[in-house]
């Protein structure tokens, strides 16, 4: 899992893959790909932030790949 983080900025299929594998490992809150293309996702300096539901969820992201 962090192996696939450390290089996840890959691209935006890569990226939606890796929001919703890290959801249910990190949060254990499944979603789907489209239900993801639907919430609100930013980048910060040390990760990602996805809003599901009204709940902020963070996840990790090393951009230096």
């Amino acid at each position: 899992m962090m192996t696939m983080a450390r290089c996840a900025d890959q691209g935006e299929a890569w990226r939606e893959a890796w929001i919703v594998a890290a959801m249910e490992y990190f949060h254990d809150t499944k979603v789907t790909q489209k239900m993801l293309r639907q919430q609100t996702v930013e980048r910060t300096t040390d990760g990602i932030q996805v809003v599901v539901g009204g709940v902020t969820y963070w996840l990790p992201l090393d951009i230096e790949c």
